[in-house]
């Protein structure tokens, strides 16, 4: 992060920012390209609320780590080299997560996965920066908050990643602003918008015509001296497509950045077509738009040719000799899928590769009869479990313990890669499973791509609308482009399917035989 340049705040190089910054109530919503200075922004609304007006203010982001980058790094930078803000904060009386002014104002720092932090915060003014990223239900929990004051302000930004979804469905549901200027050859009002504002040259991106590359005006084809920007942006206003009393959004892209020529654009675009991971980053982060990728999402069309003849309620296996295995996703309801394993061919080293799957059972049971599951073990002869390790730990513990042997714990977590399962025992040896969520889910929606799965005729409308709300991504995580599912909906199932794809790499290794008796 550049640091805060000394003295007034200006808005040349973001002329866009202005008007958005004086909205004083209601709810504001910025769909945005990366680097575009909305971040500081959202700082100096922070500050003014808690120094000019004396009131509370809640500022969420994705996870408590940001969070304290936020309060140590931006924040504190900034009021350090302001005159008039350096005494605004009480000392001594702040940390990383409050703050407090003279004026007895506080300002809350939550990351958006403590969801217990965002509970217990009564105010008036919230901004959520970066609202794509954050945990589900961030922004429900944050308009409860607001919920019991007369005057309300919401701020909300963040680079988009999936259509309606997110910050691209806040900007869809508000006024759809878009920031247009006067040509300053034809008069006409325009707007900068890929790819009809930008004259493309070069055939790829290490081709040195890139550098010819220009913007211009897409009535008159006059070009747009990148280095003149700010002079024709300067008078340049918001225009509404529709009207949203009490909702106002904004989409902004890199085109208007001062800093980001034409060359680096088009060169980005080229790059684009190289990879995945390119398509995704070149639409959200440069064009501030969301992005789907092909195959990325299951439809009902895909589901269906992988519908057998088969039905839920076939009778049950005589005895142990099919590799049968269950996952259970743990929430509201135990989410739960009964999947028989067979191998056409030689399994070799890559079970899942020479695998095809047969789901056998789709159930909804209360979060409160995990006697059923124990039942199911039995009923459908099960060579091993695997059960969410949150949120009901210790019940999942007392199950497995229950099925020693045959059963385990799984969690996600970063620092596993592919088909990796990290295994710790505890002191009642119940095995904790960690693997990587996205590695996972991939094993498991891919088998419908693949045709490598069948599924009941009768699974039901939830088993498919659940396998069907992830939505495979790119991220930045670690300062790499890394994949992601994001859940647009519930997606329980799913995680069940995932599941078993982690009991049949365990049920494998392990190949007991042993019936398992109720």
């Amino acid at each position: 992060m550049p640091l805060p340049l000394k003295g007034p705040m200006r808005f040349d190089r973001f002329p866009f920012q202005k008007e958005i910054l004086n909205i004083e109530e209601g709810q504001v919503s910025v769909l945005k390209a990366a680097q575009m200075g909305f971040s500081i922004a959202g700082i100096v609304r922070t500050l003014y609320v808690i120094a000019e007006k004396g009131a509370d203010c809640l500022v969420v982001l994705p996870t408590q780590a940001l969070a304290g980058d936020f309060a140590k790094g931006r924040l504190d930078s900034i009021v350090a080299i302001s005159p008039d803000l350096k005494d605004v904060f009480q000392r001594g009386a702040d940390s990383v997560g409050l703050k407090k002014s003279k004026k007895n104002a506080s300002l809350y720092i939550r990351g958006s996965v403590s969801q217990r932090g965002l509970v217990s915060v009564p105010i008036g003014t919230a901004i959520v920066d970066e609202l794509d990223r954050c945990q589900s239900g961030t922004l429900e929990l944050v308009r409860e908050r607001l919920s019991g004051q007369l005057t309300k302000y919401l701020f909300t930004l963040s680079t988009p990643t999936l259509p309606d979804f997110g910050i691209h469905k806040e900007y869809l549901s508000g006024t759809r602003e878009i920031f247009c200027f006067k040509c300053p050859s034809c008069g006409l009002h325009d707007d900068l918008r890929w790819p009809e504002s930008v004259v493309i040259c070069g055939d790829g991106h290490q081709d040195p015509r890139c550098a010819d590359s220009h913007l211009q005006c897409t009535h008159c084809k006059t070009k747009l001296p990148h280095e003149s920007k700010q002079e024709w942006l300067a008078t340049a206003a918001w225009q509404a497509s529709q009207k949203c009393p009490g909702h106002r959004s904004f989409s902004i892209n890199q085109l208007y950045s001062t800093t980001v020529t034409p060359e680096e654009f088009v060169v980005a675009s080229h790059k684009s077509q190289l990879s995945d991971s390119a398509a995704v980053e070149f639409a959200n982060q440069k064009t501030g738009q969301p992005f789907l990728l092909a195959n990325s999402r299951l439809t009902e069309a895909t589901i269906n040719t992988c519908r057998g003849a088969h039905s839920i309620h076939d009778p049950r296996p005589q005895d142990s000799s099919k590799l049968i295995v269950m996952g259970v996703d743990v929430g509201t309801y135990l989410d739960t899928c009964v999947m028989e394993y067979s191998f056409p061919t030689d399994p070799g080293r890559e079970p899942y590769i020479n695998s095809t799957a047969k789901l056998l059972s789709v159930s909804r049971i209360p979060s409160s009869d995990w006697g059923q599951l124990d039942r199911m073990m039995s009923e459908w002869q099960v060579r091993y479990c695997v059960i969410d390790f949150q949120p009901e730990t210790n019940l999942a513990k007392a199950f497995a313990r229950r099925f020693h042997g045959f059963a385990g714990l799984a969690q996600y977590r970063r620092g596993t890669v592919g088909n990796e399962i990290k295994e710790n025992i505890d002191e009642n040896f119940v095995p904790t499973l960690t693997v990587d969520r996205t590695s996972f889910l991939d094993f498991a929606l891919n088998r419908f791509y693949k045709g490598t799965i069948t599924i009941p005729h009768d699974a039901g409308s939830i088993f498919h609308e659940h396998i069907k709300a992830l939505a495979r991504t790119y991220q930045t995580q670690d300062d790499a482009m890394k994949a992601t599912y994001i859940a647009l909906a519930d997606d329980h199932m799913a995680h069940a399917l995932a599941y078993c794809e982690v009991a049949l790499l365990r049920a494998f290794k392990k190949s007991t035989g042993r019936e398992i008796n109720p």
